[in-house]
């Protein structure tokens, strides 16, 4: 892939010949997936469970408090899981086509995950919040 203007110019270390060297990297498209519809801060309490049936108060508290007001699970309400991290990386890699750029165009993908996949199920746990 030949760098679009307005590309991003990083400095990237790597072996060549038992040395290090400096390579010019641009980042020239970025993607990313949101898995189901999302989810209110309403909502919340129908994905991380209720404690003796009632939200958590302490849930509400930070709910409000910390400024996010939606979150995308990959969990139905029954707590099972709609999508793998693999599958969320792979709508996420499809998302950078387009525009002449094909998946076979593409040389580096770089990714951030919080947990890696698959996770087994867990039981809801009363003391999350």
């Amino acid at each position: 892939m030949h760098p679009r203007p307005g590309s991003l110019l990083l400095p990237v270390l790597s072996r060549e010949k038992n040395a290090i060297a400096l390579h010019d990297v641009y980042i020239t498209r970025t993607s990313g997936f949101l898995p189901n519809a999302p989810v209110s801060n309403a909502e919340m309490t129908d994905f991380i469970g209720k404690i003796d049936g009632k939200p958590s108060r302490a849930a509400t508290i930070v709910l409000r408090n910390n400024g996010i007001v939606q979150r995308y699970y990959a969990l139905d309400k029954q707590g099972r899981m709609t999508h793998t991290n693999a599958q969320i990386a792979a709508a996420a890699v499809r998302g950078l086509t387009g525009d002449g750029v094909e998946l076979k165009d593409l040389e580096v993908l770089a990714c951030r995950t919080l947990l890696p996949g698959p996770i087994p199920p867990q039981p809801r746990l009363a003391g999350a919040w």
